[in-house]
């Protein structure tokens, strides 16, 4: 299959850009909810007996286990994973497909500060805390930062790779990956509930318009081909 033939065959979804632009509308609402509970103090009561019931599921081995799910939500994490992928030689990766996302994780983590410093939400009481943080907790920086960033390295994959097995298996690990680092940081005591359904809100609607522009780029530059 020539260069050409394989980025028509990878690139062409302009067809699922409403869709996905809907979602990322839809996210965002999500999010803006969730600020809106925060601020009113209509969730505090939802946010103490959801945190309370996660805490009380605490025992030593979970707690090892936690932590360290906790730390696959680091961005230096997340970029080792992402090195790891990109090695793999049986997913034929674009070039442009590393600079493009790093690209797009920049300002998904420039978002997440200006978000974290504008709202000033004080986090959990420290007694609850099995991990030291600094900083403010709306959104959780963990599930934006892990929604965001795995969910490029699933649409790449997606993209890229022609095996469905590989496809079906990653996508069932970060999903739960995903979703595992969002509780650790109610289980670790660090963030509300409503802090990690609004990082994961805003993260997938970044995620959403990340690959239409993404997808959007790599179409320009087949057509001029």
């Amino acid at each position: 299959m020539t260069d050409k033939g394989h980025d028509k065959r990878i690139y062409d979804h302009r067809d699922t850009y409403r869709i996905r632009l809907i979602i990322s509308a839809i996210a965002f609402c999500i999010f803006l909810l969730m600020f809106y509970l925060y601020r009113s103090g209509i969730s505090l009561a939802f946010d103490l007996r959801v945190g309370e019931i996660v805490r009380s599921l605490r025992t030593p081995a979970l707690n090892v286990f936690m932590i360290n799910i906790t730390d696959m939500g680091k961005w230096t994490t997340i970029v080792g994973i992402a090195a790891i992928l990109m090695m793999i030689d049986i997913v034929r990766w674009h070039k442009l497909d590393l600079p493009l996302a790093v690209i797009a994780g920049l300002l998904n983590l420039g978002l997440y500060a200006v978000l974290k410093r504008t709202i000033k939400r004080p986090r959990p009481d420290e007694i609850n805390w099995i991990i030291e943080e600094a900083g403010f907790s709306l959104p959780s920086g963990h599930s934006m930062n892990s929604m965001f960033c795995y969910g490029i390295m699933l649409y790449l994959l997606y993209r890229n790779c022609e095996s469905e097995k590989i496809k079906k298996v990653m996508t069932a690990v970060i999903c739960i990956l995903i979703l595992l680092i969002g509780f650790s940081r109610i289980y670790n005591g660090v963030h509300h509930p409503t802090d990690v359904m609004a990082g994961f809100s805003m993260g997938l609607s970044m995620l959403m318009i990340a690959t239409v522009a993404i997808d959007e780029i790599m179409m320009r530059l087949n057509e001029k081909k």
